[in-house]
């Protein structure tokens, strides 16, 4: 089992309120509510035998166990707000000062994190320690840092096609890594730490999906961490079988349950846009909006992380596809996939070029000379 990197916090909020809307059927969930002049990242509305009720819900992605100042804020919040029920979910846990007042006032405290499983039919029996690679940096010579995104299968997949020129030789930026494999378990520790690889002057990168060519390179900088896993049964296992569910536990009273990503509408609240870009979490796909129209929306199948390979297709869908996917907003992101989206809308247009021209060289002329 892996935690999966925090989400921007809307991505947070938005799957909070997913959660919520596959739970509370019958209830009208909102998310980005302001009532009263006050903004609520969540709002659930309902009826139940005692009559109507409003929850409204703050959402906290933050690295760090919520302080009792906050707790505390929120409680005016809600209680302004009219609120029957006041929940507080963070990514990181409460402080113990937050979990009494939190008692005392009636606030519920959830701590929610994400995690992938693989199915226990792919595993072998037993764990062994393993060397986790993440947080991978690239450091320019003149001081530009570029972050390689932290998704797993897609970071395996730029790592084995991102290549080096290190003193004339050309290698993958696996290859290095595989290179320094040896001096990475010496100071691997269970605790994550963040280690340097220099290179000499003259050494350049070249960028898996990257249109800028060679990039100088004066060092990498990546998070080390010993951790104990479990071997696949058959290698090559597609990314696909991993299930991504959600924890939810109760801070003040420790009870916890657990929902299955595939339970959910992550984008209960999308809208599809010509020229937008989205992602399905269950299937790990990131889609290009080309066209919306009444019924139906034009997408391109930009990228999968099946079997760490890139796949593109153009497809029509039914606009409530969007149920499924989750705007990306991250602007590093964005122009990654803007130039693949260019890229394979070039190579579209000159396949598309190169057969019209063929098709009108092929209807000039016929036997007799005369054009058709």
């Amino acid at each position: 089992m892996a935690t999966v990197p925090r989400w921007k916090s809307s991505r947070f909020e938005k799957l909070t309120a997913a959660i919520q809307a596959a739970e509370c059927r019958g209830a009208a969930v909102k998310w980005n509510e302001f009532i009263k002049g006050r903004q609520f990242d969540v709002t659930i509305r309902g009826s139940d035998p005692d009559g109507n009720y409003l929850t409204v819900i703050e959402c906290k992605d933050s690295h760090h166990p919520i302080p009792v100042k906050e707790v505390e804020a929120f409680t005016t919040k809600s209680r302004d707000a009219g609120a029957s029920r006041a929940v507080m979910v963070s990514a990181s846990g409460f402080q113990k000062g937050a979990r009494r007042v939190a008692e005392a006032h009636g606030i519920e405290l959830l701590e929610l994190t994400e995690v992938e499983e693989i199915p226990e039919r792919f595993l072998e029996a037993g764990s062994i320690s393993a060397l986790n690679i993440s947080r991978i940096r690239i450091r320019e010579p003149a001081g530009r840092v570029l972050v390689l995104p932290n998704s797993q299968e897609l970071l395996e997949l730029i790592v084995k096609s991102s290549v080096v020129n290190v003193l004339g030789k050309t290698l993958s930026l696996q290859q290095i890594f595989d290179q320094l494999n040896k001096r990475f378990e010496e100071c691997a520790t269970t605790e994550e730490q963040d280690r340097e690889i220099t290179f000499p002057e003259g050494s350049r990168i070249r960028l898996a999906g990257e249109q800028e060519g060679w990039i100088d390179l004066e060092r990498i900088v990546v998070a080390l961490k010993r951790v104990f896993v479990r071997q696949l049964k058959a290698p090559g296992v597609d990314p696909i079988v991993f299930e991504r569910s959600y924890n939810i536990r109760n801070s003040v009273t420790g009870e916890a349950r657990t929902v299955s990503g595939w339970d959910i509408n992550h984008g209960f609240t999308t809208e599809l846009r010509a020229g937008n870009f989205y992602r399905d979490p269950n299937l790990r796909v990131n889609y290009a909006c080309l066209e919306v129209g009444d019924e139906d929306a034009k997408l391109v199948h930009l990228e999968t992380e099946q079997h760490f390979m890139s796949f593109m297709a153009t497809m029509v869908g039914s606009k409530e596809m969007a149920d499924q996917l989750v705007p990306i907003d991250d602007p590093v992101q964005i122009a990654r996939l803007e130039k693949l989206l260019g890229e394979y809308l070039s190579a579209v247009k000159e396949n598309e070029g190169g057969a019209e021209s063929k098709a009108s060289a092929d209807s000039v002329s016929s036997g007799d000379g005369r054009a058709k």
